[in-house]
């Protein structure tokens, strides 16, 4: 995909190897993409932090902003899926939109890679609420991908990654 959104659990349940573990896959991903990608990063826990509000192009000065934002980030505590996916979709929403008024073509489709153990505990989400929330978002332009750390299943990730068209890995 040209347009990547990451959606990344850094929530005390992941642990401090695994928060690590996923911010140095994601700054070697970033560091693979062309200066044609364009992408963005929501981090949370209890709370969402968003390293920018909109997608960026993978220029090297961005790539180097990335990953001293990564640097600074620490680990949270506790964990609130919903929000983070609401705040990654509408980045989403807001690129299938723009791409959409520029006439772009849609070679492929708008990426959202979810990383997260699942685990919640501000709140539980529903599978079904998940598959509403991404029932609102034009899916032929769109997939998610969900991504299950810590060797667990996670019904919340399979059903993220099912309802949005995507894949569904579970690792270490």
């Amino acid at each position: 995909s040209k347009d990547v959104v990451f959606v990344v659990d850094v929530s005390g349940s992941v642990g401090d190897a695994g928060v690590e573990s996923a911010k140095g896959e994601i700054v070697r991903a970033v560091e693979r993409f062309g200066s044609d990608v364009r992408f963005a990063a929501v981090f949370f826990a209890a709370e969402v932090r968003t390293w920018h509000p909109e997608m960026v192009a993978a220029s090297p000065a961005a790539k180097a902003e990335f990953a001293r934002y990564l640097r600074g980030l620490g680990r949270g505590s506790r964990t609130d899926v919903m929000t983070a996916l609401n705040a990654g979709l509408a980045i989403v929403s807001r690129r299938v939109e723009a791409k959409r008024a520029a006439q772009e073509r849609f070679a492929d489709p708008v990426t959202m890679v979810v990383v997260s153990d699942g685990q919640e505990n501000l709140r539980a989400t529903p599978g079904d609420v998940v598959g509403d929330r991404l029932d609102r978002v034009d899916l032929s332009r769109v997939v998610v991908h969900a991504i299950a750390v810590g060797g667990k299943d996670s019904g919340l990730m399979v059903a993220l990654a099912r309802r949005g068209g995507g894949s569904y890995r579970v690792v270490p």
